[in-house]
């Protein structure tokens, strides 16, 4: 089985970090991260991860990389989260409160 390819985009070393350690998935494989948004552009054209995880701080960050990102093909999946309230959004599909590290796997697997 392929493994599905996450790229993280990050605020804060400690989530990039507890991503890391949530994501030790057989099927997992994440293939980069960084924390200034026109670089990892650059980076995910290149690396052409299936979903990318963003550390939400702001909501003009959120837009900022919708932006960034409009070129990209329809099928990346776009998950922003929140660390103030454990908050998972899926950006264009649904919003969902996440407790445990296998609710951010599922969502994450289910969109292969």
């Amino acid at each position: 089985m392929a493994r599905h390819r996450i790229f993280v985009i990050w605020k804060n070393p400690i989530f990039r970090d507890s991503l890391r350690m949530l994501l030790n998935h057989p099927d997992v494989e994440v293939v980069g991260n960084g924390n200034v948004l026109e670089q990892a552009a650059l980076e995910i054209a290149g690396l052409k991860p299936n979903t990318i995880l963003v550390e939400i701080t702001s909501q003009p960050a959120l837009l900022e990389l919708l932006e960034i990102l409009e070129n990209e093909k329809s099928y990346l999946q776009i998950i922003g989260m929140n660390m103030d309230n454990n908050l998972a959004t899926l950006i264009q599909r649904e919003s969902r409160v996440v407790f445990h590290e296998d609710e951010l796997l599922e969502i994450i697997l289910k969109k292969c």
